[in-house]
């Protein structure tokens, strides 16, 4: 008598995932299971946009200084606006569309923002208490998004089957507390911000 091993569960919540069926009641369970996490990496493709903005509006200076003051250092500025504007937005786009290239984008840049921040044991050891939190912060953004886009369930949110199959149809799972998301989008904002002038001093 043969016996007939249960579905293992898959980590990228493909074919062979105990929730992957045409069961409308397993589709709804695996997306309340990910919704959290699904709507944390959004948080992050929006923060992406806010990244874009400011890249926008240093451009404008770099504009602004082609105008008014010389047109090498401008047009440097400025290039480099319009540049890491067009990164940072197809990144947020892409995070939004919960597609793994956004996660794999993202996490190149937080890489680049990690390595700035290889020099905070010096700032520890001068003793400056406000040049210490600047430094934190410049390490805190990108560990805080490498956690989301990286930590369990992210893998199954980037996967095909959930971006392709689970999200269209269960379009009336919606995360209800929205508190907890406004909060990160603020923490992440703040520590974005508060990296900029790290990176600045």
């Amino acid at each position: 008598m043969h016996h007939r091993h249960p579905a293992q569960p898959d980590p990228d919540g493909g074919p062979g995932d105990a929730f992957t069926s045409d069961d409308p009641a397993s589709r709804e369970a695996k997306r309340r299971m990910c919704i959290e996490r699904e709507t944390n990496i959004k948080s992050v493709g929006t923060l992406f946009f806010v990244g874009a903005i400011a890249s926008a509006l240093f451009a404008l200076v770099g504009l602004a200084s082609i105008l008014l003051d010389g047109w090498l250092i401008g047009i440097l500025v400025l290039v480099a606006g319009l540049g890491i504007g067009a990164i940072y937005g197809v990144i947020g786009h892409l995070l939004r569309r919960l597609d793994p290239r956004g996660r794999t984008g993202a996490t190149i840049m937080m890489a680049f923002a990690l390595a700035s921040g290889t020099g905070i044991r010096r700032i520890i050891q001068e003793g400056d208490p406000i040049a210490i939190g600047r430094a934190l912060a410049s390490l805190l953004v990108p560990a805080l998004v490498l956690y989301v886009l990286w930590s369990a369930p992210a893998s199954t949110v980037f996967s095909a089957y959930y971006r392709t199959v689970i999200v269209p149809m269960t379009p009336h799972v919606r995360y209800r507390n929205v508190l907890p998301i406004v909060l990160f989008i603020l923490l992440l904002t703040g520590l974005a911000a508060g990296a900029v002038l790290a990176l600045a001093a």
